[in-house]
């Protein structure tokens, strides 16, 4: 992805800005789920992990 250094200088922009708006998009118009998890080194967020899973489209009557 390319980003410029300065252009999310902390993380919660990064998040908020970037990340929750584009899965919340993912999730309400795909069959995908998909759940972003900060990744801790300490008290620093080191990383996001991703859990990517199928969603059941069966409907129940």
């Amino acid at each position: 992805m390319s980003i410029p250094k300065k252009q999310y200088l902390l993380v919660g922009h990064l998040k908020s800005r970037l990340l929750d708006p584009t899965i919340d998009l993912i999730n309400r118009t795909t069959d995908i789920f998909v759940e972003c998890l900060p990744f801790k080194h300490g008290r620093k967020i080191a990383g996001f992990i991703f859990e990517i899973r199928h969603r059941n489209t069966r409907e129940v009557t």
